[in-house]
């Protein structure tokens, strides 16, 4: 059956761009009637989050595909943009930003993978787990192998990885709320976990899908209107991603000049700037300089492949109405993200640009006035005060790199509090997804998982309510715990794209495989990659970051086939649902059995009404 899109989710979305927007002109008033900076942020941080919360209330449903999958009537655009959002989190605008102005190139294979993996989910994996319609990836994967052991299995091991990158979301944007309001981060967690579970409880995938759209304008409009203002001011052109390849050439040629050194790794070294005050000491686009060049293609696989493996992202496949809009969905996914990395970038190289020019080589005396205020906002330093200013005497804080442009090029303070409250539209994005996510995987797969018809639809709604409550209190206790949330994303991908994308690869392209092999490489690949952290982190290996996945992938990969080799071949029912699966059109399967169930119990499946 064949769903018409949601046709007032544009209409609400623009309403709420026209709010958002008189929101920011309401904060940019303020500093210019007078208001203290305090106050400024202050409101920069209410008003969306406000905004966010109505959002996802005024899109709470007690339907059960509503809750589950979004009606499965979501336009391919909105469905895209909150599914790049998503991907990208308060982590790729927050951190990777940082990581940008500290690294220089050496971070673009973290931004790459972001794109690449979108690109394979939508060619590998969407049109097929789109087709099956299943809530969860667990739940694919019970379909695709008729196996309630794989559902649960393949949930538990799942919980680990979202949970990793659920706490870290939960980390950064308490440091934009402390950074926003004053308060202490532990209260700024607490507030946006808060604003997220609500919404996500009441609203399911619906809420989650609206509220996500609406962050996605949000940080749009924080990332590339300051930059576009600053491309303006130091090229006379709007278009900081053609423009910041000039200001590049200038930062290489000005880092040359001076004698910046030349940094040189191992060809498996991967570094990354720490949490906290980071030393600036290579050249901008010197490559492998923190990374080694094997270690620098296969970030970018494994990053690849732990977004493309992604159950938050897999799963929002399902709320487009059909396999065509869910291609077109990644499609936007894939430009939004694409365009959203290009223009940090220009940021991280604007600033850069900035740092170069106008501060090292110039005495510690005569520093310009805009260092003075990123050193009073605590955003960078210099080690020395006496003498000529070296690129290597400059410390930054790498998860404030991000709002420091504006302050930088003499734009109002308001500016960068908008930027802040865009970085925060971002993480409570990804805070959601990972609640709605892991929350679901645990009612659906993991506590119900062996059971197909034990409870009514009703039923798993409410304990899907519930698992997200008990996930939300889990992550905010882990979140207590100090951690660099960089790492914490980083595991997350390496246990995602070790454990679960080599099964959906092999699940979608191999009749053969085996609910076995699948179990045997689900584990394999999360056993393997966890002792590999952990070892590192003891200083037994030296496989850093995403790196443990290098050994990972191949080794679930080569666990499944092997199994799947030689266990009982799969009966006749899985192979038709292969063959059934792989036809671009038709009806969803998972609906199909939804509405035949309905037919056998229709009192324990009573006929779900359209969504609003």
């Amino acid at each position: 059956m064949m769903r018409s899109v949601n046709p007032r989710l544009g209409l609400l979305l623009g309403v709420y761009g026209a709010a958002l927007v008189a929101a920011m002109v309401i904060i940019l008033l303020l500093e210019q009637i007078g208001a203290t900076e305090a106050v400024v942020k202050s409101v920069a941080f209410c008003l969306p989050l406000t905004l966010f919360a109505a959002v996802g209330l005024a899109s709470s449903t007690r339907d059960s595909l509503d809750f589950h999958a979004a009606g499965r009537r979501t336009p391919p655009f909105f469905a895209g943009i909150a599914t790049a959002v998503t991907a990208l989190g308060g982590f790729g605008i927050i951190i990777l930003s940082g990581c940008l102005f500290i690294m220089g190139s050496d971070a673009l294979p973290l931004l790459l993978g972001i794109p690449a993996g979108l690109v394979i989910m939508a060619v590998v994996l969407v049109p097929f787990i789109r087709k099956v319609g299943a809530h969860t990836i667990p739940g694919f994967l019970g379909q695709r192998l008729d196996s309630g052991l794989v559902r649960v299995v393949s949930g538990a091991v799942l919980s680990l990885p979202l949970l990793l990158i659920l706490v870290a979301e939960i980390h950064v944007a308490g440091r934009i709320g402390a950074a926003l309001t004053g308060l202490p981060t532990v209260l700024g967690s607490a507030l946006c976990l808060a604003t997220s579970v609500l919404v996500v409880m009441l609203g399911g995938m619906r809420a989650l899908t609206w509220s996500s759209s609406a962050k996605a304008l949000a940080v749009f409009l924080a990332v590339v209107v300051p930059a576009t203002v600053v491309s303006l001011m130091l090229a006379n052109l709007p278009f900081p991603q053609m423009t910041a390849g000039n200001i590049a050439r200038n930062v290489l040629r000005a880092e040359e000049f001076r004698n910046t050194p030349l940094l040189a790794v191992g060809p498996l070294a991967f570094s990354v700037p720490i949490d906290g005050w980071v030393t600036l000491t290579k050249r901008f686009l010197q490559s492998h300089g923190y990374i080694g060049t094997l270690a620098s293609s296969l970030t970018t696989l494994i990053v690849m492949a732990g977004i493309a493996g992604s159950p938050v992202l897999l799963a929002r496949a399902g709320t487009t109405p059909s396999v065509h809009s869910a291609r077109s969905a990644m499609s936007w996914a894939v430009l939004f993200s694409a365009f959203i990395l290009l223009t940090l970038i220009a940021i991280a190289v604007f600033l850069r640009g900035l740092v170069v020019d106008q501060v090292v080589g110039q005495a510690a005396d005569r520093l310009p006035a805009w260092f003075l205020n990123l050193q009073q906002a605590g955003i960078m330093q210099i080690e020395g005060r006496t003498g000529e200013v070296r690129l290597g005497s400059i410390r930054v804080q790498r998860d404030l790199v991000f709002p420091a442009l504006p302050l930088a090029a003499g734009l109002p303070y308001a500016v960068s509090a908008l930027m802040l409250a865009g970085a925060l539209a971002a993480a409570l994005a990804a805070i959601g997804a990972h609640i709605q996510a892991l929350g679901t995987i645990l009612a659906r797969d993991v506590v119900l998982g062996p059971e197909r018809e034990a409870h009514d639809e009703g039923a798993r709604v409410f304990i899907g309510r519930v698992a997200m409550g008990i996930v939300a209190l889990i992550a905010f206790g882990i979140s207590l715990l100090p951690a660099d949330p960089l790492l914490l994303v980083l595991w997350g991908l390496a246990i995602t794209a070790s454990a679960v994308f080599p099964v959906l690869v092999l699940a979608v392209l191999w009749k053969r495989l085996s609910a076995w092999g699948a179990i045997s490489g689900i584990v394999t690949g999360l056993t393997v990659t966890a002792i590999l952290i952990l070892s590192e982190r003891m200083g037994v290996s030296n496989l850093a970051g995403v790196l443990p996945a290098a050994i990972g992938m191949p080794a679930a990969l080569l666990a499944a086939i092997s199994v799947s080799l030689v266990t009982r071949a799969v009966g006749r029912h899985t192979l038709e649902f292969v063959r059934d699966m792989r036809v671009p059109g038709g009806e969803t399967m998972f609906d199909r059995e939804a509405r035949i169930l309905q037919l056998q119990h229709p009192e324990r499946h009573p006929i779900q009404g359209p969504a609003q």
